[in-house]
């Protein structure tokens, strides 16, 4: 098998996995002081998340500011795992991964996310664990769209323009890639998905099983 010099970055939320905040209102609804509008403002729209994605404020700020917001009445333990479990998988892309990696191709994890999230993903999902490099908005202070974002994975891998291959549900974060000349995919569909990146890999240089 010949080495591929190309590699591949991800998306993590919409792209691997899925994931929906009612799921997390649904189980913690119950034990607010709050109507369910109000409590998917708080998390949504509060600026709370956006903070917690930027490393702003930790795991304990986050959660203590919610539940004073939403009146919560249960325990941190109760919010910390409604919070975390709101994700399915994207069955055939965390495949697909798997296969990458078993071709030698070198995968990077690419993501505006925050602490609670990763730590549960980390413990619940096997494939996040093997990736060769991850880039996350809490630990680098800046989000997607910002070019800081895409220079650190150029810096840290040594890899620029097309030898970058990226994965993203969001155009505008695809449309940052695509100045710098990476190869941008958008995330639509997996079966659309998947033959685009493997023709940019080339198959002739890199062996990746269909």
């Amino acid at each position: 098998m010949s080495h591929c010099e190309k590699i591949v970055a991800f998306d993590l939320g919409k792209v691997l996995l899925d994931f929906d905040y009612m799921r997390a209102a649904g189980k913690l609804l119950p034990l607010c002081g709050v109507f369910p509008l109000k409590f998917l403002g708080i998390l949504t729209g509060s600026g709370l998340l956006e903070s917690l994605e930027l490393g702003e404020i930790g795991d304990d700020e986050f959660y203590e500011e919610v539940a004073k917001l939403t009146k919560f009445k249960g325990t941190r333990e109760d919010f910390m795992e409604a919070f975390g479990n709101i994700f399915t998988p994207i069955d055939e892309m965390i495949s697909f991964h798997s296969e990458l990696k078993r071709a030698g191709v070198k995968t990077y994890l690419f993501s505006n996310t925050n602490d609670t999230a990763v730590k549960w993903i980390s413990e619940h999902y096997p494939f996040y664990n093997d990736f060769d490099g991850y880039f996350l908005s809490y630990k680098l202070k800046v989000a997607k769209p910002s070019d800081a974002f895409y220079i650190a994975l150029e810096e840290a891998t040594g890899k620029k323009g097309s030898d970058i291959i990226y994965i993203d549900d969001k155009k505008e974060n695809i449309e940052a890639a695509l100045k710098r000349g990476w190869n941008g995919v958008v995330f639509n569909a997996s079966h659309k998905v998947i033959p685009q990146v493997k023709a940019l890999l080339g198959l002739s240089s890199c062996s990746v099983s269909s």
